[in-house]
């Protein structure tokens, strides 16, 4: 029997940036793990359609295909061509675990939660003709017995890398836009050591990146981590809280061990946006001492931003603007608050009857606008997050902060610095003009 896994496709809509390959992008990881945990009797292969065509044509029995909210309506095309074909189609994912009732309209069943633990009884359950509607998995998936994810079915060459290793899931915070705990669930999970270290060893090249929410979300696990990967000699790349700066043996630890670059979720300047978005821990006075503690262990720092909360007006584009530049971040990206599906702001913005948009694929904040804001027009959203952008990767902007960095901008921080700089330069420039 053969097995199609498929990642679709976020459509070119008003908002998205233009999907390139081979630039910045890393694959999911979710499917390559589905891939790996696959019996050996089941042929399978993996489609990320933001890469690659899908070839309808291609006899398979099975499709399961894992669903993000902006991805979704891409999700249920693909669904709905497969079984008008007689094809059995499977969504899991996120969105379908927050939407179950929707979802199942366009497959033959559903997994909710975590894949992992469901996948080897649906699987039995397809073989003997008796796959059920849904797969509803209340126990989170232990990572002591993961596989190492199946990379070798994936394009390698159309990603910034395909070395992707997560350690733990989960996070114990409550951001109101995020729905990574409800899905992952509050506290961290962390795979065995011995197994992260055998994997790190086994990848080719000199580069990974660490998919984990925050790299150093249980800073004892990471401690251990950091001084078992020295000896491999790689350089990574990775996530983590504002919290990395304060533990001074973390960060040398961290930079020991081959970090060359966090990003991190910093989302705003205003306590009382901060306060809205379920964001305590990070504590805005840290902020610009963070950065440079960062830079001083030679790691380049990516901020994340989010416009639209309560409490901004349109002033905020440019206190961001100038605090990301001015504090040298090395790159950035400005996102339009987004109420997804399953989140708290969602429930919020729905109680008060500000959601204004129900289609999924414009669910996806870079500048897309799917609420009415407070105190701001949709417009002057819309426009001031495409100014940020803009603004943030002038060549003027760049060229700054550049000459501005610390003596660590050569050889492998300069090389990125200027990749991503540009390549994200050239990706915005398809946004069409806009004005504060």
């Amino acid at each position: 029997m053969k097995i199609l896994l498929i990642s679709p496709k976020i459509k070119q809509g008003h908002g998205s940036i233009k999907n390139e390959k081979a630039k910045f992008s890393v694959p999911p990881i979710q499917l390559p793990y589905l891939a790996a945990l696959t019996p050996h009797d089941f042929d399978v292969n993996v489609i990320d359609e933001n890469i690659d065509n899908i070839d309808f044509d291609e006899r398979v029995d099975l499709v399961g295909i894992t669903v993000l909210t902006m991805a979704a309506p891409r999700a249920y095309e693909i669904a709905d061509k497969y079984r008008k074909q007689g094809v059995a189609v499977v969504l899991g994912g996120i969105h379908p675990t927050v939407l179950p009732e929707e979802a199942i309209q366009h497959a033959d069943a559903i997994v909710i939660g975590e894949a992992e633990n469901a996948w080897s009884q649906l699987l039995g359950d397809f073989q003997k003709g008796d796959m059920k509607k849904i797969y509803s998995q209340e126990e989170l998936c232990k990572l002591d017995s993961l596989p190492f994810p199946r990379w070798e079915l994936l394009n390698k060459n159309a990603y910034f890398t395909t070395n992707v290793v997560q350690t733990t899931r989960g996070c114990p915070f409550n951001c109101s836009f995020c729905s990574i705990s409800r899905f992952f669930g509050h506290k961290y999970r962390r795979r065995p050591l011995g197994d992260v270290v055998k994997e790190v060893e086994a990848l080719s090249g000199k580069f990974l990146y660490f998919s984990d929410a925050d790299i150093a979300g249980s800073p004892s696990h990471a401690k251990k981590l950091f001084k078992e990967i020295t000896p491999i000699k790689k350089y990574w790349l990775g996530d983590a809280g504002i919290r990395i700066a304060k533990d001074d043996e973390l960060l040398q630890l961290a930079a020991k061990s081959g970090c060359k670059g966090l990003y991190i979720g910093f989302e705003s300047l205003s306590p009382s946006s901060l306060q809205e978005a379920g964001k305590s821990q990070n504590i805005i006075e840290f902020y610009q001492e963070s950065i440079d503690k960062l830079h001083q262990h030679g790691i380049s720092v990516g901020g994340g931003f989010i416009f639209g909360f309560d409490s901004d007006d349109k002033s905020v584009f440019e206190k961001t603007i100038k605090f990301a530049i001015e504090s040298k971040l090395d790159y950035a990206d400005f996102n339009v608050l987004c109420p997804y599906p399953g989140t708290a702001i969602h429930e919020k913005m729905q109680a008060e009857n500000r959601i204004i948009e129900t289609d999924w694929s414009k669910y996806f904040g870079l500048h897309n606008v799917v609420y009415q804001p407070k105190q701001m027009s949709v417009e002057e959203l819309q426009n001031g997050c495409l100014w940020a952008w803009k603004e943030f990767y002038s060549y003027k902007s760049v060229l700054k902060r550049f000459i501005s960095l610390p003596n660590f901008t050569s050889g492998i921080n300069a090389f990125a610095y200027w990749t991503l700089n540009l390549g994200t330069r050239k990706l915005i420039s398809d946004f069409g003009n806009a004005s504060l």
